[in-house]
């Protein structure tokens, strides 16, 4: 199981829930940064430090493209059969 996360300008809650998610699961993770820009790289080096795979575009595309960044990832680059489950990042 894989666990997708849209974000846009995300907050201490993607990282709340990132880890929830890890004191729960054993599933992969991968969050789409969403086109936030450089004011949140720090947030982003949050999500990689606790072992999430961050995919990136340089502009906001919306949620939409995001999922769909997020599942052509998932099937292009894993081996990834049991499914897909997506998250808000803001919890």
């Amino acid at each position: 199981m894989t666990i997708l996360i849209p974000a846009y300008e995300p907050d201490i809650r993607l990282i709340r829930l990132i880890d929830e998610l890890r004191a729960k699961t054993h599933y992969s993770i991968v969050v789409v940064n969403d086109g936030s820009g450089s004011d949140f790289d720090e947030c982003f080096q949050n999500v990689r430090d606790r072992g999430c795979r961050v995919l990136e575009y340089g502009q906001n595309c919306g949620k939409g493209y995001a999922l769909k960044t997020g599942f052509a990832y998932i099937l292009r680059e894993t081996s990834e059969t049991s499914g897909v489950v997506t998250a808000d990042a803001d919890g």
